[in-house]
């Protein structure tokens, strides 16, 4: 299929908005190392998703744009638009993820710390009813048990003095 160059300007220039588009999508995975899902596992996975979605969205974009056929300029225009946007907006929103993950992490210290607190004053609430709860139901089971058992030796030497 022949291309007018016109035709592969447009589709070069959709290409590399795509690329701006798919370098967005990126940093929602920075963000999310920014926030703290940074370890090795997870980077990895973050990776390996980002790569896939990446490329069906790619092979998607090939198949509307020039009709399924495989054009390198289009593949060259995604790259450099990813280029270009890390290079401009990246840098800024990188610098911006660091500070708020930063910020995040500090907030999510002050609420586990809070947390932590709430939940103790309820576990010793809960063990401090519980407790005084436990306590008289031991009681009376204490008072059932030594009255069942006066019954039980009263019946037996009842049936003891009968014979």
């Amino acid at each position: 299929m022949h291309l007018s160059l016109y035709q592969q300007g447009e589709i070069f220039r959709c290409a590399f908005l795509f690329g701006v588009c798919l370098g967005a999508y990126y940093d929602l995975f920075r963000l999310l190392r920014a926030m703290g899902f940074s370890s090795k596992s997870s980077v990895f996975l973050q990776d390996i998703v980002f790569s896939c979605t990446a490329s069906v969205m790619c092979f998607l974009f090939a198949q509307t744009a020039v009709h399924g056929h495989f054009r390198l300029f289009v593949m060259a225009a995604h790259v450099s638009g990813l280029a270009a946007y890390r290079c401009c907006v990246g840098i800024v929103t990188g610098k911006l993820y660091k500070k708020l993950g930063k910020m995040y992490r500090r907030v999510m210290a002050v609420l586990n710390g809070a947390v932590c607190r709430f939940s103790k004053r309820i576990a010793e609430t809960y063990s401090a009813i519980h407790g005084k709860i436990t306590l008289k139901r031991r009681i009376r089971l204490e008072k059932r048990q030594n009255s069942a058992k006066n019954r039980i030796y009263c019946l037996f030497l009842r049936k003891r003095k009968n014979f």
